[in-house]
């Protein structure tokens, strides 16, 4: 018949208790789970034994990591919402830590997206940056940005893009190219007229 149903574990303590589904073989009794820990608010997702996937109470997802890291925007470290964290193993052929988008009848897009509707001048839309560690944190190198590149209206969304890098004793990236909305370029220059 209709209607809805449900599974449910509970425990009887919120505090540090966990609610587990093992998945096990003759080998190993828990090859895979899952489980959720009622004391820090955090589902995580095993297989093979090993951790594969986190998510915690502030909706970030962590793959291969227990916990999303913090990294610059500007000059502020910030959580970040989505990780995707490995390494390279070279006798299996794998690389952690990168991620393809796919598309097996077109072009695959990946789109990088502001909703809120701002169409002042010069408000950024969105950034590509590249990230290293120093030893004790980390700093943008290089970043590409996307922003405005006048007054936005209804199906009227002029736009620009911006190149910088990091240099020598910075830690942080500054413009040195610009591409405008009239297709100028401008290296060293903000304010490009033509190709300068």
């Amino acid at each position: 018949g209709g209607g809805n149903t449900s599974f449910s574990i509970n425990t009887g303590n919120n505090s540090g208790d966990n609610s587990t589904i093992n998945f096990g073989d003759s080998a190993d009794a828990d090859v895979g789970y899952i489980n959720y820990d009622h004391g820090t608010n955090v589902l995580q997702i095993a297989v093979g034994a090993s951790l594969a996937a986190t998510i915690d109470s502030d909706g970030n997802l962590g793959l291969g990591t227990t916990s999303t890291g913090s990294y610059p925007v500007s000059a502020t470290a910030r959580k970040v919402q989505f990780e995707v964290k490995g390494q390279i193993n070279t006798s299996t052929n794998v690389h952690q830590g990168t991620m393809a988008v796919n598309c097996s009848n077109a072009s695959a897009a990946l789109h990088i997206v502001r909703s809120d509707g701002d169409q002042t001048n010069g408000r950024g839309i969105g950034q590509l940056t590249f990230i290293a560690n120093d030893g004790t944190d980390f700093h943008p190198v290089a970043s590409v940005q996307a922003a405005r590149d006048d007054t936005g209206a209804n199906n009227d969304q002029p736009g620009r893009l911006e190149f910088l890098t990091t240099s020598d004793g910075a830690n942080q990236p500054s413009e040195k190219m610009r591409l405008t909305m009239a297709g100028d370029l401008g290296i060293g220059t903000s304010s490009p007229k033509g190709l300068t």
